[in-house]
């Protein structure tokens, strides 16, 4: 399994998963490593779960069938804080 972290925003400005909460149920992730190698991956579900909660609720399994793991934050910013109060995990799995 493959888990990628990246902003939703930073500073005012749209992070490289500003747009991840959008993404449907069948839509492609492709996933480009350092060396040029291309990887696609099929989303076959997605959750919003509370911050806090996305690795202690067993939301990024460690077992299993190869997937791909998107996560960002998500629902409602807390100025005071410079934090989401959720995370948004996407699951995907290697297109055949």
């Amino acid at each position: 399994m493959t888990v990628l972290a990246a902003h939703v925003d930073y500073n005012g400005r749209y992070g490289l998963f500003f747009h991840l909460a959008e993404l449907a149920n069948g839509a492609t992730a492709t996933v480009i490593t350092a060396n040029g190698s291309s990887y696609s991956f099929r989303v076959v579900s997605s959750r919003q779960v509370a911050e806090t909660g996305v690795v202690r609720a067993g939301h990024i399994p460690y077992y299993g069938s190869p997937r791909l793991v998107l996560v960002t934050c998500g629902g409602d910013f807390i100025p005071a804080q410079r934090s989401y109060v959720d995370n948004v995990v996407v699951y995907a799995e290697p297109k055949s």
